[in-house]
């Protein structure tokens, strides 16, 4: 058996899908863990020795959590304990640190949007935390490398475990500062709901206005908010199964382990991106309608009912700002929303394509196939912890 404290923030999605992953890697080695969920007030309270000798006395193999710079932390490797950092402010050299690709994060984000036709981005994040100037550092060189002369705005706030209380008003200053139609990239989750409630607030519009997104895929939030947030999903799962190989290597042979670098696999749209940077009303008119419709069978016909424009016009104008055929935008967003749907439901795969008003699966599966190149079932296989979008 393999006894592990977690100590970090349980409200926090990214712990709860860390142990996802450690209890895959228990089954798939047919071996026993035990897990400490400890809340950061016991060492708050207790101090770090008070978690030393808990420790001690539960005969713990190892701890991962947030640590400060000034802790500690050979107090536990002392004693036998295996020690992994918590990415939270700054990372460790002496202990592995469970980490992330920062870089490739932003840069995913700053493709998303520069291929939705935005050339003004703003940045809201913390200061003093790594993960969050990694973040920005990549959204920046991604819209730099691709782009030139493109407004870019940051806003920073004090990394605190506290409630969004006291900056509101400087943070809704800094909003109604942005040229309309700016694309808001969050540093989190947490950040990117704090910016969609001074939004709300404010009678600022998303996506109308502005668009957002965060990072964590924490889908309980943002699901709830309104609209529903966008994020960039990173592979936490795998990261949890790889600790836990690492925790059982370290024990074995006693040898330090390296850091575990957590990749984001894609963006999970949501409605708070769903739009384009378009000027003609009636294309985005257009691509309101069809994010509305997604899970619905409709055709270009039913949507043109809508629109004050010749059919001709509107395929031309509506490639213009996408660069996609309005048929191909559907049918690409109708497929990445079955993805979507095949990971987010155990529901069987055929009855979320009747669900979805997919007539003839034949004809889904090669469509399916042909912009994600594999077959629904194998796709939900693959990616069993994690959902991608099409780029």
């Amino acid at each position: 058996m393999i006894r592990l404290i977690m100590l970090t923030d349980f409200t926090e999605t990214f712990s709860y899908r860390l142990q996802r992953g450690i209890l895959q890697y228990a089954r798939d080695n047919h071996e026993q863990w035990m897990v400490c969920r400890m809340p950061l007030s016991y060492k708050n309270e207790r101090g770090l020795d008070g978690v030393v000798r808990w420790a001690e006395e539960w005969k713990a193999d190892a701890i991962m959590g947030k640590f400060e710079q000034d802790d500690d932390l050979q107090s536990f490797i002392q004693r036998g304990i295996v020690v992994i950092a918590q990415d939270h402010k700054r990372l460790f050299k002496n202990v592995p640190n469970v980490t992330s690709n920062y870089l490739d994060t932003g840069r995913m984000a700053a493709s998303y949007f520069l291929d939705r036709g935005f050339n003004s981005f703003a940045y809201c994040g913390y200061n003093e935390a790594v993960w969050s100037e990694e973040r920005c550092r990549g959204f920046r060189k991604g819209i730099t490398d691709r782009s030139n002369g493109c407004h870019f705005s940051l806003f920073t706030d004090t990394l605190t475990d506290e409630p969004w209380r006291n900056n509101d008003l400087k943070l809704i200053h800094w909003l109604q500062s942005l040229p309309r139609r700016t694309a808001i990239f969050c540093c989190d989750d947490r950040q990117a709901s704090v910016v969609l409630s001074a939004c709300n607030e404010a009678g600022i519009k998303v996506p109308a206005d502005f668009v957002v997104m965060g990072v964590d895929n924490d889908e309980l939030v943002d699901e709830l908010d309104e609209p529903t947030l966008s994020s960039v999903n990173l592979d936490i799962e795998q990261g949890g199964y790889a600790m836990a190989q690492m925790i059982e290597a370290i024990k074995q042979t006693g040898q330090q382990g390296n850091d575990i670098i957590i990749q984001p696999t894609g963006i999970i749209p949501r409605q708070s991106t769903n739009t384009f940077a378009a000027v003609e009303p009636y294309v985005q008119k257009a691509i309101d309608f069809i994010h509305n419709n997604l899970d619905r069978q409709f055709t270009i016909t039913d949507l043109l009912r809508h629109l004050p424009v010749s059919r001709r016009l509107f395929e031309i104008r509506f490639r213009e700002v996408t660069g996609f055929t309005p048929h191909n935008y559907m049918i690409r967003h109708r497929i990445e929303r079955f993805a979507q749907r095949l990971l987010s439901s155990a529901l069987p795969i055929k009855e979320i394509a009747f669900d979805m008003e997919f007539n003839n699966y034949g004809n889904l599966i090669r469509l399916f196939k042909t912009y994600l190149g594999c077959t629904p079932s194998e796709y939900r296989e693959q990616h069993r912890w994690h959902g991608i979008t099409i780029q």
